[in-house]
């Protein structure tokens, strides 16, 4: 039972010391943060080490080595989870990235997608502007026509009224000199 005891604060010393594994986060900590595992060169080789100094203290002890035999193979197999927990721990990282490469990937499509969009629309928008202004020249351009045409229609109608007017003034003209001429013969 001690030895249980033992091995379970040596356990979690370990971890603190070296993992730095806390058993909660820390106020400013991020789940990023506290899932990151450092890097520390040769931990399991530390590891391995300490666990040797216990389990050869152990062994020392009458009556204990049968569990000093049972800690070689606890450490054995720590040592195979903490590799394989390393492989895991590596793929999910790996999967994290590539999630936010798609992730991001799939952003910048949907963002050209969008911009080519509001591209079009606003080239059409702009197409139709000009077709309006080019409808609407095109609608003054026959307007102006029109009032060209009016004003030449009233010009040539001032110029036969001015012409008929010419021929009346001369004809009263002549009727003037007429009966000028014929109370002087009188």
């Amino acid at each position: 039972m001690k030895l249980l005891l033992i091995c379970s604060v040596i356990c979690c010393f370990v971890l603190v010391i070296f993992v730095d594994a806390k058993p909660y986060p820390s106020g400013g900590e991020t789940v990023e943060e506290v899932l990151h595992v450092p890097e520390i060169p040769n931990v399991e080789s530390k590891l391995a080490e300490i666990a040797q100094t216990i389990l050869d203290l152990v062994k020392t002890v009458p009556g204990l080595e049968s569990l000093a035999e049972l800690g070689k193979k606890g450490v054995k197999r720590a040592r195979e989870l903490w590799q394989k927990l390393l492989s895991y721990l590596k793929t999910i990282n790996e999967q994290n990235m590539n999630l936010i490469t798609n992730m991001v990937e799939l952003g910048n499509k949907r963002i050209s997608c969008v911009t080519n969009l509001g591209l079009g629309m606003a080239i059409d928008v702009a197409n139709q502007g000009n077709d309006t202004v080019y409808t609407s020249i095109n609608t003054a351009e026959g307007l102006t026509d029109q009032a060209i045409g009016g004003i030449d229609s009233i010009s040539s109608f001032g110029n036969s009224f001015i012409e008929a007017l010419k021929k009346v003034k001369t004809q009263l003209n002549q009727i003037c000199q007429m009966m000028s001429s014929e109370e002087s013969e009188d």
